[in-house]
Parts: C-alpha cells; sequence; structure tokens
C-alpha cells in the first residue's frame, strides 16, 4: 500500500494487515482487504460487503451499513452499490442523496456516467446533483456489451484477453465482449508473471488455473502458494494434481468420524484401596513367613525400600523360624501363602515324596520392599506380597507404586514397618529353632528371594511354569497352586469413563483452528504437542496424519500408545483427534483404537 506500507496477510483463510515491522494493524478476520490506500482508506470486505478503515486501522465505515461495492474518494465521495443500485457516499459511508442509478461509471474530471433506473442517462457531479445528457421523452440507448465504465478497472488486453473486475469479482473477457470466464471469482492474476500462459484464479472454494482455449483445471486452497501481498499461485509440483469437483465436495465438508470412543482414566486413590486386603487392613490379618540365608549379597544395594521384585523361583519359607543365627532374613508379608498341608490329595505317599514341607511362594509371586531393617549385626527385608495384575497396572497407567500411599498393618494394627522391626527384636531373645540349625533348611533357604542361583537379579516378566520329567502331577498341581495366577485382583474399581473423547477422522483438517493442529509424525512430537495442549488447557489437540508414511503400523502404535499414556492419566482432559486424509489411512488408526477398547482401556 502506498501510503502507509501495509502488507496483507492471510491467517486460516482470512485476511489482515501488518506494519513494516510485522506488528499486526489488523487483525485476519476479513474475507478480502483490497490493496489500495491512496485516497487515506483502506477497503476491508466480509463476504461482497465492504467497509473501511483509516489508515491507523479505526473502523470508518461498518459492513452494516450493506455497500456491496466501493470506489475511491473524490472531494468526500464516492460511488458505491447498496441493494443492487448505485449512488454516493461520503466518507462515513452516508448517502449523498438517493441510490436510484442502475449503473454508474467510475469517476472522471467531468463527474460520474451515470444511467438511472427508467433508462435515462447523464453525469452525477461529486456533491450526487444529477444532470441528464439525453431528454426524458427520448429512450436512452442501451449499454455496448463492452462499456469500459461498467468495469471498476478499465480492462487491459493482452494477446487478446483482459481479466475485467466489477464489485468484488473477477472474470477473463475476450475482445469481442464475451467472456472466457464469467466474473465469479475473488482473485485472478498470472499463474507465472514470466511465462504468461494462464491464469491463477480462487473463489471460496477452491483454487483454479485457467486456460487461454477455454478449460480450467481446479485445486485445493491447501495446494496454492502464497506471495508476501496474498497472490496466489500455483506451484509446478501441483500442477498435475487437479481435483474433480467430488474429490473438492469431500474436503469441503467437515471431517467425518470413523470411530470415537472414551477414555478410561485411573483413580489413584481407588487403585491404593483396592490394595487393602493385601496391607491386613480388609479380611483375615497379615501372615507372616520367614527365610534365612548368608548368601554372600550386597542387601542395601539389591533391595531399595518401595522396589518391585518377583520371587523367580519356587522358593520354600516357613513361619517356625525364631531367633536368627545367619546374616540375612527376608520377612514376607502375604494375605496367605500356599501351604503344603492344605493342599487336598487322597496320594499322601506322593505328597510327602515332594520336596516342599511347608510353605510355598511361587515364582511368579510379587512383593514390594517395604523395609531394610539393620538390627544387631543382622539384616532383615521386610517384604510384602501384591498381586501382579496390581502392578502390571501400575506400570501401564504410569502409577509409581509409593510406600507413603500403601499403607499397611500389622495384626496389632500398628503399622507394618513398626510390627516388623518389633518382631526382629522379640526374636532376637528366644531360643534358635530347629530349622536353623538343619543342613537340609538352610539348602532350602539359601537362594534369596528375588534372585537366581548365581545371585543374579531375576527379571520382573512373569516366567512360564516348566516341570522336570520327572515331577509327579500332585507336585505340579502344587507348584501351580503356589503361584496361583500370581494373585487375583480386580481392576475395574480404578478405572472411571472419562467425558473427553478420542476420534478418528478423514476429510480436510482446515476445518480445524490452525493452532490446535499438529503432525503425528513420530512419538516424540506428539508427546510434545500432548504437553503444550496441558500447560494451554486446550479442549481440543488436532494430529494431522497427512501422509501415509504417517499411517504405517508400527508409528501408529507408538504414537497412540503416547497419546494415551496422556488421557489414561488424566494428564490432559480435553478431546484427541486423529484427522487422516484418507479412509484407508484413518482405517489402520482405527484398528489400533478398536484393539486397546478390546483390551479395556476405552469405550463406545
Amino acid at each position: 500500500m502506498n501510503r502507509t506500507g501495509y502488507v496483507i496477510f492471510y491467517e486460516k483463510g482470512k485476511a489482515g494487515l501488518k506494519d513494516a515491522d510485522g506488528h499486526v494493524v489488523l487483525p485476519a478476520v476479513y474475507d478480502k482487504i483490497l490493496d489500495y490506500d491512496d485516497d487515506g482508506y483502506i477497503r476491508v470486505l466480509k463476504g461482497d460487503v465492504y467497509g473501511t478503515v483509516d489508515l491507523e486501522g479505526k473502523e470508518v465505515i461498518p459492513h452494516s451499513i450493506g455497500l456491496t461495492h466501493l470506489g475511491v474518494f473524490h472531494q468526500h465521495t464516492a460511488r458505491a452499490m447498496k441493494d443492487g443500485r448505485w449512488g454516493l457516499v461520503d466518507e462515513k459511508g452516508n448517502a449523498v442523496g438517493a441510490f436510484d442509478y442502475a449503473l454508474m461509471g467510475a469517476h472522471r474530471k467531468w463527474g460520474y456516467t451515470v444511467t438511472t433506473l427508467d433508462g435515462q442517462q447523464g453525469l452525477v457531479n461529486e456533491k450526487g446533483v444529477f444532470t441528464p445528457s439525453v431528454q426524458p421523452h427520448k429512450p436512452a440507448p442501451g449499454p455496448k456489451p463492452l462499456y469500459p465504465d461498467s468495469y471498476d478497472i478499465p480492462p487491459s488486453f493482452y494477446k487478446g484477453f483482459a481479466v475485467c473486475h466489477q464489485q468484488g469479482k473477477y472474470g477473463i473477457l475476450k475482445t469481442d465482449g464475451t467472456y472466457l470466464f464469467p466474473m465469479v471469482y475473488t482473485a485472478i492474476n498470472w499463474n507465472d508473471f514470466k511465462k504468461m500462459d494462464c491464469w491463477f484464479a480462487e473463489d471460496e472454494r477452491a483454487c483454479y488455473l485457467l486456460y487461454p482455449n477455454g478449460t480450467r483445471k481446479m485445486y485445493l486452497k491447501s495446494q496454492a502458494e502464497r506471495a508476501p501481498l496474498g497472490i496466489g499461485k500455483i506451484p509446478d509440483k501441483e500442477i498435475s494434481n487437479d481435483i474433480s469437483e467430488e474429490q473438492l465436495e469431500w474436503n469441503l465438508s467437515e471431517p467425518k468420524n470413523i470411530l470415537v470412543l472414551y477414555p478410561k482414566t485411573v483413580d489413584t486413590k481407588s487403585f491404593y484401596a483396592s490394595l487393602k486386603e493385601w496391607t491386613g487392613y480388609y479380611f483375615s490379618p497379615l501372615q507372616f513367613y520367614y527365610r534365612d540365608t548368608d548368601a554372600p549379597i550386597d542387601v542395601d544395594k539389591v533391595y531399595k525400600k518401595g522396589s518391585v521384585i518377583r520371587c523367580g523361583a519356587e522358593m520354600e519359607v516357613t513361619q517356625k523360624l525364631l531367633r536368627p543365627v545367619h546374616k540375612l532374613r527376608f520377612m514376607v508379608a502375604s494375605p496367605k501363602l500356599y501351604k503344603v498341608e492344605d493342599f487336598p490329595t487322597r496320594n499322601r505317599r506322593e505328597l510327602e515324596a515332594s520336596q516342599y514341607e511347608e510353605c510355598v511362594i511361587g515364582r511368579n509371586l510379587y512383593f514390594i520392599v517395604m523395609d531394610v531393617y539393620h538390627y544387631a549385626g543382622m539384616v532383615q527385608v521386610l517384604l510384602l506380597q501384591l498381586p501382579y495384575d496390581a502392578i502390571a497396572f501400575a506400570r501401564k497407567y504410569h502409577i509409581k507404586i509409593s510406600l507413603k500411599s500403601l499403607s499397611a498393618i500389622g495384626p496389632d494394627d500398628t503399622l507394618l514397618v513398626q510390627y516388623a522391626r518389633h518382631d526382629l527384636q522379640i526374636k532376637s531373645a528366644e531360643p534358635v529353632h530347629g530349622h536353623s540349625l538343619s543342613g537340609k533348611w538352610v539348602k532350602k533357604m539359601w537362594q534369596p528371594i528375588g534372585m537366581d542361583e548365581n545371585l543374579k537379579r531375576v527379571s520382573t516378566k512373569p516366567d512360564a511354569l516348566p516341570f522336570a520329567a520327572h515331577s509327579n502331577s500332585i507336585e505340579q498341581m502344587l507348584v501351580r497352586s503356589a503361584n496361583d495366577e500370581y494373585g487375583h485382583w480386580d481392576k475395574s474399581y480404578c478405572l472411571n469413563i472419562a467425558k473427553n473423547t478420542i476420534k478418528v477422522k478423514y476429510g480436510d483438517v482446515s476445518h480445524f483452528p490452525e493452532d490446535i493442529v499438529f503432525d503425528a509424525a513420530d512419538s516424540k512430537s506428539v508427546n510434545r504437542d500432548m504437553k503444550k495442549a496441558e500447560e494451554n488447557n486446550w479442549e481440543m489437540i488436532v494430529f494431522y496424519c497427512r501422509k501415509s508414511e504417517y499411517c504405517n503400523v508400527v508409528k501408529v502404535k507408538k504414537v497412540i500408545a503416547l497419546v494415551m499414556k496422556h488421557l489414561l492419566t488424566g494428564q490432559y482432559n480435553g478431546d484427541v483427534v486423529f484427522c487422516c486424509e484418507t479412509k484407508d489411512d484413518a482405517e489402520v488408526y482405527r484398528k489400533e483404537l478398536e484393539d486397546r477398547k478390546l483390551k479395556g482401556e476405552l469405550v463406545e
């Protein structure tokens, strides 16, 4: 713009103004801004309705007046159209005279050439005074097919064609006064100003390439490039990617839902409450079992308070130990471990032949280290049994099991750690039980819980239950009972159905606000974007799956896993949308989310 130097910019399909330093003068809320300010006013359009702002960006003529054309001001008036009629307005949009003209040409030194509603021609000066040029009793001649004053800018022909403009619409005119392309476009310019072999055009729906032979190609607006002043162009790489009317309609319509699901969120308080029967609060009090060893291990390094361990092998424990004679004692707190004497069998001889005599810990039983207590040259490791399903649930939903939240009590209603320490102190003053001196029991108890025979930590992943070829059915049944599916636990009380949704759509992502749309490129970028949504309390975040390479199964699994982490833990409480370009790509996301629905993480 000549006087202000302002630059038109576009955002979400709307036009605004910035100054030379990039500061926003007018927000991008207009459908079009004319690149002209020589008369001291800038024309801003909403739809086909004109308004003006002054050179400081303040509104002068509001859109509510309803002008559908506004020319250049001369001596404080300008020609304008309202309700299909021409007339003059002042700089505030007030009518100067009546809107009584069917045609009104652009301003000339003698004023405006006009044709009245009844066909009479004449001139109107800047004050709105009409002077007829043809006597009223004589019929006025009709307008010529090609009459420069009927256009906002006189046509300038090049190779037999000219861009014509009237009332905010553009077309291509031929020298014989007929149209190559009618005036239905909101902008027309050369697609390539060097080649000048076709025109770039656009309307409210799409962009086009118009050719001198009368053919037209159609493109999505997202395929066009924009110069700093908003001049459009279809780049060479997109020229062959024109679309059909059906494709355009598909893209212009709202993205279609493939799947809408509600995530289940974790109630952490309910999680800890669900463990009450494992911590001595509900039903029977906790039972205590012992296992002593002199295995050469660094106890404080191996058994960290709050860590979770898996037993790792079938191990025998006893409730009979009294005064310790070994350096390390395991005190196991459990609702109940499996006792050999409770095993139902008619063949007691087979059972008596088993290596197990008293109580058995299955290899797949899990414990949390509650305490590591040094006392009188000994160390006692207090282990509290927890169900594997609860531990797996905590890992899946990113719950760090806290000893502060996991309150456990002994039979006398004292805190479990306090009870266990007192138990060691009392037993240290009692006589030694025979098991502590028995070679058979010392050998049985040598392997530390959570370690293998080579004193290496075992994995926390559950093992299969292998049996030696010589093991009998009774022994196999006993081992299965000792593991007992790792402990029963019901997760249903810990999950709530959230109000926010996770959706899979396909269609044009431009229907969503630009500032909440991100590429679903990889889990790292998605994690960053989810955190941004959380920090800004967005009600929705949209991941644009704009390329098929973003929709391969491996990437989709990683991206959804990351998003689900934020949803299931309640870190993000808004809606998540995966918007794909094609229905086939959307199906990849749908299938992965359906799988998670089967796992109970999502519901319809």
